[in-house]
């Protein structure tokens, strides 16, 4: 992810709304700086090893001011500060300094859900660090009620310490490669038997491009649709699967709305997560899923979807898939770098696994404060990349979801209808379900 990341920007922003502080700017920096200090994975920072020997390391890092970025947008509406986070979502944290930074802007008018002048703070955090779950996690320790969170100190390595560290196991790490290999090109072998005897769900072909599989020009645009949580909650569906069913109207829409195509092989990208053991900071994997767009049922409609997801959840944590990513797990770091370093990202692939992403985050209660005001809502932005110039992200709290939209103009130029497509699908999907919002 680290290395990954000077190549196809993959930060996470995760954004809350809070109603109605009664701290002013100053206090709200220090209360946050004070929390902060006592979270562990906020206290590290990245250390390369010489001559990339070996992977970074997480060493500690001192909590500077700088950190938190307090700011009063000129146009204080919601609206504005949208635009503001628009421009954030194109840059990017250096972890070798600090893997987060904290976005606040203050004085934020007209934020849905919220009756007051609203302070929405932005945490921009590498993906380095931890994944979207850990980064929910991370944030509910800054702004959660439990006040018992703590950090201990560790050492620092020096350089020489750590490059003999690296060539001490370098002969245990090419060995572990060889095995690995061996391992993984067996379950391959083993995952292709299973496929053809259907057994294991096969490998899902690829997808044509849309016009949301455009490259991204390096202008970004935020989006947000804030609802009650009841708004997509069905007895019969997840979240989730009436999102993508939702998604299915909209960009089907959009896109005929412009005179292009629907796909019958429309698809989705979806984020599934894994429970995986060992110190690995980031435990999913996105699973490609189709759409059915030409299905006039939506409720026939969300069954094929359901089922196709749940397919892809099958073939992903089966033990034959699983084993063949551990080979990488197993190879040394300088070869991975090499790899890392000649990986052409120039390209446009002939076929997509999704024409979207959508990532779903339960990010729990509705406890949250921040300098004395309550949490109204929360969102995030999935990272755009080469062949994906549009994404979606669910992110619930309390009874409350947030459908987010990150886009390029150049995949996506007017998203301001698009959103209004979303907020329609929405609607339709809660009629098709028979689904009946309460507050």
């Amino acid at each position: 992810m680290y290395w990954m990341s000077a190549k196809l920007p993959n930060d996470q922003f995760l954004l809350y709304c809070f109603d109605s502080p009664t701290l002013d700017s100053a206090e709200l920096r220090s209360a946050f700086l004070q929390r902060a200090r006592r979270i562990a994975d906020l206290n590290v920072r990245i250390k390369n090893v010489p001559w990339n020997l070996d992977y970074p390391h997480w060493v500690p890092r001192e909590i500077v001011p700088d950190d938190v970025v307090v700011q009063r947008p000129a146009d204080s509406t919601w609206s504005g500060c949208l635009a503001r986070i628009g421009g954030l979502l194109a840059t990017t944290v250096d972890p070798t300094v600090s893997p987060w930074r904290l976005h606040v802007f203050t004085d934020v008018r007209d934020a849905p859900e919220c009756t007051g002048p609203a302070v929405v703070v932005v945490l921009q955090i590498s993906h380095a660090l931890v994944d979207g779950q850990g980064s929910a996690m991370l944030a509910r320790a800054l702004f959660g009620p439990d006040e018992s969170v703590d950090f201990v100190r560790e050492s620092t390595p020096s350089a020489a310490a750590l490059v003999a560290e690296s060539v001490v196991r370098a002969p245990v790490q090419f060995g572990r490669m060889i095995a690995a290999g061996v391992k993984a090109g067996r379950a391959y072998r083993e995952s292709v038997a299973l496929a053809e005897r259907g057994e294991l769900p096969p490998k899902m072909p690829g997808r044509e491009l849309v016009a949301f599989n455009r490259r991204p020009d390096g202008l970004h645009s935020a989006n947000v649709v804030v609802v009650p949580l009841a708004a997509l909650r069905s007895a019969d569906f997840t979240v989730t699967i009436v999102a993508l069913t939702a998604l299915s109207v909209a960009i089907s829409t959009y896109l005929r709305d412009r005179g292009a195509e629907v796909p019958g092989r429309l698809g989705a990208e979806v984020t599934v997560a894994h429970r995986v053991g060992g110190t690995s900071r980031n435990n999913y994997s996105n699973v490609g899923v189709g759409l059915f767009p030409h299905e006039p049922d939506l409720a026939a409609r969300a069954r094929l979807i359901k089922a196709e997801l749940a397919q892809r959840r099958i073939r992903a944590a089966h033990p034959s898939i699983t084993t063949q990513g551990e080979s990488l797990d197993a190879t040394p770091a300088a070869f991975v770098r090499t790899g890392v370093v000649r990986f052409d990202l120039s390209r446009t692939p002939a076929t997509v696994s999704g024409n979207t992403v959508l990532t779903s985050i339960d990010r729990g209660p509705a406890n949250l404060r921040f300098g004395g005001g309550p949490v109204r809502f929360t969102a995030g932005f999935p990272a755009l990349s080469p062949a994906m110039g549009v994404t979606h992200g669910i992110y619930t709290i309390g009874d409350t979801l947030t459908l987010c939209i990150h886009s390029s103009p150049a995949a996506l130029p007017d998203p301001h209808s698009y959103e209004s497509l979303i907020r329609k699908a929405i609607a339709e999907a809660g009629q098709a379900f028979r689904i009946t919002p309460k507050r």
